[in-house]
């Protein structure tokens, strides 16, 4: 007997809903900060100087965009989430690559140049907004903006950039 792709999923939709999960993407980037954020130079656990409104609005912003994916179900190959793909994937490497540079080489003038410096902060921008698009979520992506434009406000303030 020949079962439809519907029927198939229905089989086991725990399974199913997880593999679709948005957060499954997330957690590559969980693990790696778990495992090398400590290694990061100090100024990036800081928060010298950094006003109370903003560590409230980041830590919450925070808590929406590493939660929201747990409602999202990922469109693979559909539409807009080829881009989304691109953007993740790419928005990824870059990501580890930026924490790489800060942790092997900070005394580096490439680790020292605003945009590099401050790389683990707006990267996010990038790959979360390619799950936002693999879900077809524009709201994800708007909330993902909101906590990256607090994330690096937080960081411009700890690298002593404003």
């Amino acid at each position: 007997m020949i079962t439809s792709e519907k029927q198939k999923t229905l089989k086991n939709p725990i399974l199913s809903r997880w593999l679709t999960s948005g957060f499954l993407l997330l957690v590559p980037v969980l693990i790696w900060n778990a495992l090398f954020f400590s290694k990061l130079p100090p100024v990036y656990n800081s928060d010298a100087g950094v006003p109370g409104w903003l560590l409230v609005a980041e830590g919450a912003l925070r808590l929406v965009v590493f939660a929201w994916p747990l409602l999202l179900i990922i469109s693979w190959g559909k539409g807009i989430s080829k881009v989304g793909l691109i953007l993740y994937l790419t928005g990824s490497l870059v990501y580890y690559a930026a924490w790489l540079v800060q942790i092997y080489a900070p005394s580096s003038a490439l680790a020292g140049f605003p945009l590099v410096a401050l790389a683990p902060a707006w990267v996010p921008l990038i790959f979360m907004s390619g799950i936002g698009l693999m879900a077809e979520s524009w709201g994800y992506v708007a909330a993902v903006t909101l906590f990256v434009i607090a994330h690096v406000g937080h960081n411009l303030i700890t690298h002593g950039l404003i």
